[in-house]
């Protein structure tokens, strides 16, 4: 459901990602699309791994780079990305 009430439908697009100068592309990346609203989301899960899969094709040196769904959800170690996540936001706003 999106946050306007009415129902988002699943869709695949290529989406940008970037860590300071680098950009790349993340091919078929789940996102939920309003019809209504015309909002876009991604999954908590999907969206922490389109982070480290952003992070991944930067540290190989690729341009593009197809979207990887996880397997299974973990939620410990989702929490432990989280924690790690707000620690390194914190530092790049000081």
């Amino acid at each position: 459901m999106c946050l306007c009430g009415n129902e988002a439908q699943l869709h695949y697009k290529d989406e940008i990602g970037r860590i300071k100068e680098s950009i790349v592309t993340i091919k078929n990346v789940p996102i939920f699309h309003c019809p209504d609203c015309e909002d876009g989301y991604m999954t908590g899960p999907n969206c922490l791994r389109f982070a480290e899969q952003v992070r991944k094709a930067v540290e190989l040196g690729v341009n593009e780079l197809e979207f990887q769904e996880d397997e299974g959800f973990d939620q410990i170690a989702f929490n432990k990305y989280l924690i790690k996540l707000q620690k390194h936001l914190l530092m790049i706003c000081l």
